[in-house]
């Protein structure tokens, strides 16, 4: 007998074992592939549900709910935050809802002390419910910058440009290239429309004002479904800044 013949038809056998399965294992993934993708169609064309007009709108409710509880605006909630810090910046402000209590939401920078904070506001007496710890704030970009309005002042201004307006979140901007601040708000007006508003943080002055319509996008998210209400019954309501 050739030993040598066995042996290479030995290594071959092998070879050919160890092929089959590699290609095997290849399917497996394959088919294991094409059952998710079917998968995530099926759930896809079972979840996607056309527009219905039910009987019963919890949205609806919610809406009712926060115009009959949100006593206090945007303006007087930055001013309260203002009045309780002097020297500082309230960079960022927002309308949301924290652990079921309807609020505001400040962003505050103490530019002297090089510290940030936030500040949460009570939306039904204007009461300040908390003052988180400072952290340290080291970015330059605001000492530099001409600031001598305030958000609230500029709110006041922009929320005059929306006929029956709210302001819903308001943000300060510096501009990167000439170092120019001003303040964007996002207001809706009593029909469910929102405008952004853009106030000059230097005067005062209203720079521009854009109609943004009230679909989902990145400066016109104004959001209030079932998807946010989840754990422990919070629910998510606000004007999302990006912040």
């Amino acid at each position: 007998m050739n030993t040598s013949n066995v042996f290479s038809n030995n290594i071959g056998r092998i070879d050919r074992m160890r092929m089959l399965r590699r290609y095997g294992i290849i399917a497996a993934i394959v088919a294991a592939a094409i059952v998710a993708t079917i998968g995530v169609v099926s759930a896809y064309k079972y979840y996607s549900t056309p527009e219905i007009q039910g009987s019963a709108n919890l949205a609806a409710v919610i809406e009712n709910f926060i115009k009959e509880n949100r006593k206090v605006t945007f303006e007087s909630a930055s001013k309260t935050v203002e009045a309780g810090n002097v020297g500082v910046i309230v960079t960022e402000g927002r309308f949301t809802v924290m652990q079921g209590y309807l609020v505001y939401a400040f962003r505050v920078v103490d530019l002297e002390r090089g510290e940030s904070y936030k500040m949460i506001v009570d939306a039904g007496n204007g009461s300040v419910l908390y003052t988180s710890e400072p952290v340290i704030f080291r970015s330059s970009k605001y000492a530099y910058a001409n600031i001598a309005v305030k958000i609230s002042d500029a709110a006041t201004n922009a929320v005059k440009e929306v006929v029956n307006g709210t302001v819903e979140s308001g943000k300060l901007i510096i501009d990167k290239n000439n170092g120019s601040a001003f303040y964007t708000f996002m207001i809706k007006d009593g029909e469910g429309k929102f405008y952004m508003v853009r106030v000059d943080a230097k005067d005062g002055s209203v720079i521009d004002v854009v109609e943004t319509g009230n679909s989902k996008g990145w400066y016109k998210e104004y959001w209030h479904d079932h998807y946010y209400y989840g754990y422990g019954h919070e629910y998510g309501y606000g004007y999302k800044h990006g912040w």
